[in-house]
């Protein structure tokens, strides 16, 4: 399964979205309006607006209180009986297909083509706002595979740690949210770069020197190989590995690892280095 992606709420609007991952909202809690793009929209608390799930379900909870519409693309709605909701009772819904057989595979898929869509989107902005930053994660993956999907490891691990040693205080929790919210989008950022290496490493003709159908094919193999039970987990954990690994090694910068620029300069590739 992809990782979720969750976005910080927006002050102004207090809008509660996420991307690749549930929307929650807690009990008590009262927001403007919920989107969930490839994950469910939990409510349990007041929503003012409308409640949407593109690729999930909407599940209201008892305590639940929604003053707009109720909507799930690819998904259903789960309302509980006490839960008060669009004055008609109604929802519109675009049911997804049993959860069996081929039907579990094609709402798998359905989920994992949003899922990777997104980070399809989020690669084209990093190829836009942050070439050589991208480019130097590619170098890192490149040309040290091994070592950059160890620092990626040892960062997840290290990660968990640390929000698991936050949130034991009080004064550490906002730390540890901030932590939680961040890995997430840090790996997104990391498949993207892998998905780039990937893309080019592809014996594809028309994929030479076309850094967009490169990444776009590597995010193809990706949403493929994530249809496949087990190889897919395993395929997107070594792509994560390698991607967050790149990210930390070159503390998202602009340059490679000093240590991966040594040698011969390569002049030519999606992947050109200068001699030290």
């Amino acid at each position: 399964m992809m990782p979720g992606v969750a976005h910080a709420d927006d002050p102004a609007s207090r809008d509660r979205v996420a991307f690749g991952g549930d929307a929650v909202v807690a009990p008590g809690e009262v927001v403007e309006s919920v989107a969930a793009f490839g994950g469910d929209a939990i409510v349990a608390g007041r929503v003012e607006g409308d409640v949407v799930s593109f690729g999930g379900d909407v599940e209201l909870a008892p305590t639940a209180e929604v003053l707009g519409s109720v909507s799930s693309l690819g998904g259903r709605v789960d309302a509980d009986p006490s839960a008060r909701w669009s004055s008609d009772g109604e929802a519109f819904v675009i049911p997804r297909p049993p959860s069996t057989g081929l039907g579990a595979f094609v709402e798998e898929a359905f989920r994992q083509a949003v899922a990777h869509g997104l980070l399809f989107l989020l690669a084209l902005l990093l190829m836009g706002l942050a070439p050589e930053r991208l480019g130097a994660m590619q170098v890192a993956i490149v040309r040290d595979p091994t070592r950059t999907a160890l620092h990626g490891l040892a960062g997840y691990v290290a990660s968990a740690m640390l929000i698991v040693a936050l949130a034991i205080t009080v004064i550490g929790i906002p730390a540890a949210v901030a932590l939680a919210l961040a890995l997430p989008l840090a790996t997104y950022v990391g498949l993207a770069a892998s998905a780039s290496v990937i893309g080019a490493a592809l014996p594809v003709d028309r994929l030479k020197d076309r850094p967009v159908r490169q990444l776009a094919a590597g995010v193809l193999v990706l949403f493929v190989a994530s249809l496949v039970p087990y190889l897919g987990t395993l395929t997107v954990i070594a792509a994560a590995c390698l991607g967050t690994g790149a990210l930390i090694r070159t503390r998202f910068g602009t340059t490679p690892p000093r240590e991966l620029v040594g040698g011969p300069a390569v002049e030519v590739g999606p992947y050109r280095t200068s001699a030290a």
